[in-house]
């Protein structure tokens, strides 16, 4: 099917099924992009060849004058406003109303940021666009693929064009997409941007668009991501610094980031804020990193301070928490006795209740370090409601003692109500109550 004749029937679709779709609850930038995703899957379904940009693949479109290029922006965008303005039909499913959201906006792909620019210009001009939610999703759409193209000209939209796009159309989301879009391009270009335009634009320009343009550049320029924490008169707070970290990419600037991380806790506070301060900070670093396991994280663990390490391994005892051996592993050779002890105690128990045989598997041939006991009466702990005999001879394997003992007691209050009898028998052979 060649190009022209698939888009026909790309737009011949979308008149039947023209729709009213719910942008604004999907103005996150990670949705734009998967729906992005989908419409190029959706052009290709109807033979229009589009490369994995979403770019039509025409070499002869590339020669066409320009003026013939701007009236093709100027038709589509007419051709979409009077296939917004259809009803959809009675009786439509959930899945039909997303099919005809993505070919409403397919017609898009086939716009350069140039030709991008003239259909947000048709559209915003439209009467009683106010009145219209899809026509202004359509234009809140169309920005962000012109973002995707070329940050530049979407943001100079912004401070260029004046009353031309009504700011119910354009919200921080948007203009957070196209700095983020900017930022990874160029992020002093993005700070400048910012730095230009928060004061005349301050519903725009939040502090969150302000903090993501912070991470990225802290991947650039560290130095320069923290002193201008202060010139954009953003809040010195661990939830802003953290993002700072997070614009860590490679060892050499996760080692950067960190050393100018401490230069930078003295302006936190007195010493109780900064180590609030650093538990925050490293509490959060470590419940993003653990999740994707242990090798990745070790990036930044190697690079930890021992104070920093405990407030870390404070954010990896949760239960979805990968790589749970190495982890245990890690905490007995790098944190103080009393709370490797806790956060043993915790991965352990977390890891028996969700898998209690590769639980014990693991713990049956663990070293005997000083992780081996919590990991034993944790695990002993959780395994008794489920398998109060297994959980017993885990218990006798420990050392004579309060731990032996504590552990003992633990599997008593635990065990399974329904053996009233088993739970007297063991009370009373190992004297606990």
């Amino acid at each position: 099917m060649k190009t022209s004749s698939a888009l026909t029937v790309f737009t011949l679709v979308a008149g039947v099924i023209a729709i009213g779709f719910g942008f604004r609850d999907r103005q996150r930038v990670a949705s734009l992009h998967a729906d992005h995703q989908k419409l190029i899957a959706a052009a290709r379904s109807l033979g229009i060849a589009v490369n994995s940009a979403g770019r039509l693949i025409d070499p002869s479109r590339g020669k066409r004058p320009r003026d013939d290029r701007d009236e093709t922006a100027r038709r589509i965008a007419r051709e979409v406003i009077a296939l917004a303005r259809v009803a959809p039909p009675e009786g439509e499913t959930r899945e039909e109303e997303e099919q005809r959201r993505l070919m409403l906006l397919a017609p898009l792909l086939d716009l350069n940021a140039a030709q991008l620019k003239i259909f947000i210009a048709e559209v915003s001009a439209t009467n009683a666009l106010e009145h219209e939610p899809v026509l202004q999703n359509l234009v809140g759409y169309a920005f962000v693929w012109l973002a995707e193209l070329d940050p530049r000209s979407a943001l100079a939209l912004v401070t260029d064009s004046g009353e031309m796009i009504a700011p119910t159309v354009i919200g921080e989301s948007h203009i957070a997409s196209a700095l983020s879009k900017l930022a990874g391009e160029d992020p002093v270009a993005a700070l400048e941007w910012v730095k230009a335009n928060s004061e005349k634009h301050p519903d725009l320009i939040t502090e969150n668009s302000k903090i993501g343009v912070l991470s990225a550049l802290a991947a650039h320029d560290p130095d320069l991501a923290f002193q201008t924490l202060g010139e954009l008169a953003l809040p010195n707070t661990p939830e802003t610094v953290i993002q700072i970290l997070f614009g860590a990419r490679t060892p050499k600037v996760r080692k950067m980031i960190l050393a100018r991380f401490r230069d930078h806790l003295g302006t936190m506070g007195d010493a109780k804020t900064q180590q609030t301060a650093v538990n925050q900070i490293f509490r959060q670093l470590a419940r993003s990193v653990s999740e994707r396991g242990f090798a990745a994280a070790a990036g930044w663990t190697e690079e930890l301070t021992p104070g920093e390490a405990e407030a870390f391994a404070a954010g990896i005892s949760h239960n979805r928490t990968k790589d749970v051996d190495q982890w245990i592993e890690w905490s007995a050779r790098t944190l103080s006795e009393a709370n490797m002890h806790n956060v043993v105690r915790e991965l352990m128990s977390d890891w028996a209740r969700n898998d209690l045989q590769a639980a014990g598997s693991w713990l049956a041939q663990a070293p005997d370090d000083d992780a081996k006991i919590p990991a034993v009466q944790a695990y002993a702990g959780t395994a008794a409601a489920l398998d109060p005999h297994t959980a017993t001879q885990w218990a006798l394997a420990l050392p004579p003692g309060e731990e032996r003992q504590s552990t003992l007691r633990t599997i008593h209050n635990r065990w399974p109500a329904t053996d009233a009898e088993g739970k007297a028998a063991f009370g009373k052979e190992y004297g606990v109550e």
